[in-house]
């Protein structure tokens, strides 16, 4: 926002604005993963990234903003969508599969946060966030190639005899 001329203000606000919208987007998202399942529902919210992310760099203002907002609520809104798929896949260690998915999730977001900046400071920001629009296409392939998740089963503890 301040690379294209806006204030501080305005990009904190529409940061703030872009992660609201991932807390609407995680209490909405739930209810859809429950009814049309969690692949479904994680397909869905990325086919739409890429072309959100090119709407908010390439046209911008209001437009851009309600943009930014919907990647928020796809971005942030299918992390318990992520969290709960990573489980089914595991579910005799879900412990571990929750260390994993969040592991990878920072781990891999701080890399692509380098490599993105690299990109920003030998180009321009404008094609580091060009760059962005790719990464939801590469995940809607992996997407694609995911399992089916297994059933998740609630594992009630036995009660001991009194």
């Amino acid at each position: 926002v301040v690379s294209l001329g806006g204030t501080k203000a305005e990009g904190n606000r529409l940061l703030s604005l872009m992660l609201v919208a991932g807390v609407v987007g995680a209490l909405v998202f739930g209810p859809i993963a429950d009814r049309v399942g969690l692949r479904r529902t994680l397909l869905g919210s990325t086919v739409v990234l890429a072309p959100l992310v090119l709407v908010f760099v390439q046209v911008g203002g209001i437009v851009g903003a309600v943009a930014v907002m919907l990647v928020g609520a796809c971005v942030v809104g299918t992390f318990g969508i992520v969290m709960v798929l990573s489980q089914s896949y595991l579910p005799q260690h879900v412990a571990l599969a929750s260390g994993l998915n969040v592991g990878l999730a920072v781990g891999l977001g701080g890399v692509s946060a380098v490599a993105l900046g690299t990109v920003a400071d030998a180009v321009d920001l404008e094609t580091a966030l060009m760059v962005c629009a790719i990464s939801p296409v590469l995940a809607t392939v992996l997407i694609l190639f995911l399992p089916s998740p297994r059933p998740v089963t609630a594992q009630v503890a036995p009660v001991p005899a009194s």
